[in-house]
């Protein structure tokens, strides 16, 4: 396996996992955690057990880009949410923003080893 496939593969666990913890802070809320953490997390595995294949890594890398330009819209108003007193949104803006960190990171990665 290589560097690509291993990185869009850890992304993608690492994204689920994340959705699934969003959702279980909040079964009745947090459905689109679950939908967006674990569609992209899947997608991103699908891919990089296609890596091989040329076009995938551009593929990859623009519904990342596109996936982290969600992200940081969703972070930034649930951070103006918590700066304006609503504190039970704290844990989903951190969470929005450590995928958002990820998706970044893997994004400079897979950039660097290409």
């Amino acid at each position: 396996m290589d560097k690509s496939a291993f990185g869009l593969i850890a992304y993608g666990v690492a994204l689920i996992l994340l959705g699934v913890v969003g959702y279980l802070s909040n079964p009745k809320k947090a459905k689109t955690s679950l939908f967006s953490g674990g569609g992209m997390g899947l997608l991103s595995i699908i891919l990089g057990l296609f890596s091989k294949i040329p076009l995938v890594f551009n593929l990859a890398l623009i519904l990342i880009l596109l996936f982290s330009a969600m992200l940081l819209w969703r972070a930034v108003i649930s951070w103006k949410l918590v700066a304006s007193g609503n504190k039970s949104k704290l844990f989903v803006a951190s969470l929005l923003s450590v995928m958002l960190f990820l998706s970044l990171f893997i994004v400079g990665y897979l950039y660097t080893i290409r």
